[in-house]
C-alpha cells in the first residue's frame, strides 16, 4: 500500500509530490527533494490533548 502526497516545502514553498509506502519509504518526483518524514511516538490511549500537535 502507498499514498501520494501533494505538499510544498515549508522553507522554499516549492511544490513537492511524494509517495510513501507502508514501510515508510519515501520517494519524490523531483529527485533533488529530500523531505524529512517521521512518525511521532504518541500513546493514543493516554493522550489528553485534542490532537498530536498539541502533545508536543
Amino acid at each position: 500500500m502507498s499514498i501520494r502526497v501533494n505538499s510544498e516545502c515549508a522553507f522554499s514553498k516549492r511544490p513537492m509530490i511524494m509517495e510513501i509506502d507502508s514501510d515508510m519509504n519515501c520517494s519524490c518526483e523531483d529527485r533533488s527533494s529530500e523531505p524529512v518524514i517521521f512518525v511521532p511516538e504518541v500513546d493514543f490511549k493516554t493522550l489528553k490533548q485534542p490532537n498530536i500537535i498539541d502533545a508536543f
